[in-house]
């Protein structure tokens, strides 16, 4: 899968996405560590949101992350 787009939402975090053909994956990234947490992928949905859509989705996991939680430690269940 190619990273087909990337955004920065805070300090060591980003958000991206990943596609191959009908395939995506999108992920919270820790730039720091290079630890991820899937957001969706095409197993749960079949079709993605604009990767901006997902920012207000993730709005608790990147203030926890931005209070010092570490991404391994977060779960969107």
């Amino acid at each position: 899968m190619n990273i087909t787009k990337k955004i920065n939402i805070c300090k060591y975090l980003d958000i991206i996405k990943l596609k191959d053909k009908r395939d995506f994956e999108i992920k919270l990234v820790d730039t720091f560590t290079g630890e991820f947490l899937i957001v969706d992928n095409s197993f749960m949905n079949k079709k993605s949101l604009k990767l901006t859509e997902y920012i207000p989705l993730c709005q608790y996991l990147i203030n926890k992350f931005e209070a010092g939680e570490q991404l391994n430690n977060l779960s969107m269940q």
